[in-house]
């Protein structure tokens, strides 16, 4: 019973559809991140200042909280990789929606949880008590949501497509980034008509049921195991002739160790870690921010709204453009626009007080989230092959979980010696030029003393 229930061909035939199957899993990674999102630092930044006034600790405590259940989910994200290569996509997305909509309702109850944890310790330790239960619930969420179900909805689309990857990767990308910008003020309403409890146990319901079902039903790990090719029979002539012609999509497969070991895979790496962090950390901090300069709440998560129209327009120019062959690996830059756009961001916080400063903010965050989503899903299939991308996008994805982990807190850090965000955003920005600098030697990497096999025909 269990192995028809795992095939491929249960409760469909992937290749039976009167159109090639890929399109569907296209819409089901868009569905598998937007899932996400409760567990991304967007779906936790409108629950921050009820989880401080609830259980009783302040703004820098509930950073290092989140923090430190970031690092942790980072330690465990990598080995996710190599599990998603092994036991597949579908697998591990289904339980993982599954376990995450428990989290939330769990999440729901923290503060109560702590409160027993603390009455049973004799009332001794009320702030570790509750640091340490909400740094679990952290963990969770963030290892659960914006780690492992990203992970997989993201690995599964780059499988079934080559040549039209960038395109594919731009529609799921608008999806997302449209959803995204707009989960907060969903979020937000929530809220309002449930509180924040209610708010997290609805969520919970909803992952352990619709994204359960959705996910479980339509994911599938590779074309090959479904008797299909990357981007459909149609395009597989296609595929050939740019391999003949020395512009394949994938010339080797590299392994995640020989990829570790290109000055391509670090600068890249790191530059998209540089946008994980600066984002996260202004998300987490977004109305604090904006109430420093005498802004609204309202005010502050609003902006999210606007900032995806522009990240949906680069990143469907992103797409085309990471596709069309004599761009196919000058990736770098759009990496360099990347970094632009996190630098834009920091400009943005520095000058917020201005007027304009809340303009530049969305402006930064449109093109570096727009750029994000599609280097996300077309550098490390680019540039290393499909074989080991569960392990090589494992390495990256946990180098941007922890990174997203130090943002909050360097923030936190600013704030509480200068009362302002200075100091975190000089920090940050600096680090943007640098890598920005760095990106223009970032091509496509060579073997050279590393024994990289030819490319595979499939991943069965």
């Amino acid at each position: 019973m269990l192995p028809k229930l795992l095939s491929s061909n249960f409760p469909h035939r992937p290749d039976r559809y009167p159109f090639f199957y890929g399109y569907v899993i296209v819409a089901a990674s868009a569905v598998g991140t937007i899932m996400s999102a409760p567990g991304q630092t967007i779906g936790v930044a409108v629950f921050t200042d009820h989880l401080i006034e609830n259980l009783g600790i302040g703004r820098f405590h509930l950073s290092v909280a989140y923090m430190a259940g970031t690092i942790g989910s980072s330690l465990l994200i990598g080995r996710t990789g190599r599990l998603i290569d092994s036991v597949g996509a579908r697998s591990v997305a289904t339980a993982t929606a599954l376990l995450l909509g428990i989290v939330l309702v769990g999440m729901s109850r923290v503060d109560l949880v702590a409160h027993e944890v603390n009455n049973f310790l004799g009332e001794r330790f009320p702030v570790i008590t509750a640091f340490v239960t909400v740094m679990i619930g952290f963990l969770a969420m963030r290892f659960l949501g914006q780690g492992v179900l990203t992970l997989a909805s993201r690995t599964m689309l780059m499988r079934w497509f080559d040549v039209k990857r960038g395109r594919m990767s731009a529609i799921v990308g608008i999806c997302v980034a449209l959803t995204f910008s707009g989960s907060p003020l969903v979020f937000e309403s929530l809220i309002r008509l449930f509180g924040w409890r209610g708010a997290w146990a609805a969520m919970g319901v909803v992952l352990s049921i619709v994204a359960v079902t959705i996910i479980y039903t339509f994911f599938r790990d590779t074309p090959e195991c479904c008797g299909l090719v990357p981007d459909g029979h149609s395009n597989k002539k296609k595929t050939e002739e740019i391999s003949k012609d020395g512009d394949a999509e994938v010339e080797r497969d590299w392994t995640a160790e020989q990829a570790k070991t290109t000055f391509t895979f670090w600068v890249f790496n790191f530059g998209l870690c540089m946008f994980s962090m600066v984002a996260t950390a202004i998300s987490f901090h977004i109305v604090s921010i904006f109430e420093t300069e005498g802004l609204t709440r309202q005010a502050a998560i609003s902006i999210f709204l606007p900032g995806s129209i522009i990240a949906v327009t680069v990143n469907a120019g992103a797409g085309w453009l990471s596709d069309w062959r004599p761009f196919r690996y000058r990736l770098n830059i759009l990496l360099a626009g990347l970094l632009l756009g996190v630098l834009l961001m920091c400009v943005g916080v520095y000058t917020l007080g201005a007027g304009w400063g809340r303009y530049v903010i969305i402006v930064g965050n449109g093109l570096a989230s727009g750029l994000f989503g599609n280097l996300t899903a077309v550098a490390w299939p680019r540039f290393f092959g499909r074989t080991h991308l569960g392990a090589i996008s494992g390495i990256n994805m946990a180098f941007l979980v922890f990174s997203s982990a130090v943002g909050p807190p360097l923030f936190a850090w600013s704030y509480s010696l200068t009362q302002t965000y200075e100091w975190a955003v000089f920090i940050c920005a600096s680090l943007a030029i640098l890598f920005m600098a760095l990106s223009v030697r970032a091509g496509k990497p060579t073997p050279r003393d590393a024994d990289v096999v030819p490319a595979t025909k499939g991943i069965e």
